[in-house]
């Protein structure tokens, strides 16, 4: 899953250049998702930028990929009545963090969570499980340190 690369931030540049057309590619992605999702698709992708602000976004294949240095962490797909959040191969289901008990709400499946109301489910758990799989993403794909010299 590689394509044109953005920083998260128009004006912050992190792995390389701001592509303004993938800005508007992504905020168009985003209009054009079912009325009903939305919000949720936008608030999903404000919460990753939020968890993981080095991580840049691409788009590719028409849909938000967010990489941690080279490697892709996260996925948002809109659907026409709920939101998936796909994410790297990390089982988060059968660990001692119970997402899956503490996110009732949610539909889990291999390698993704699907919301039909982000708001029904509880937003500091969803923020710690992306923190998690951000954790992990960078403990098995270490970022390299560009050097100043």
């Amino acid at each position: 899953m590689h394509g044109k690369a953005t920083s998260v931030e128009a004006n912050k540049t992190i792995d390389s250049p701001t592509l303004k057309s993938e800005v508007v590619e992504v905020t168009n992605y985003i209009s054009e998702a079912a009325p009903e999702v939305r919000g949720d698709l936008s608030q999903l992708i404000n919460l990753i930028q939020i968890i993981a602000p080095e991580a840049t976004l691409h788009l590719e294949q028409g849909v938000p990929v967010f990489y941690l240095g080279q490697h892709w962490t996260f996925s948002v797909i809109a659907r026409q009545k709920h939101v998936s959040l796909i994410f790297d191969d990390f089982d988060i289901q059968d660990e001692s963090f119970s997402f899956k008990e503490r996110l009732k709400k949610a539909s889990f499946g291999d390698h993704c969570i699907s919301f039909k109301q982000l708001n029904d489910s509880n937003l500091n758990v969803v923020a710690e499980m992306l923190g998690k799989l951000k954790v992990d993403t960078l403990r098995k794909y270490p970022l390299q340190k560009k050097s100043i010299h």
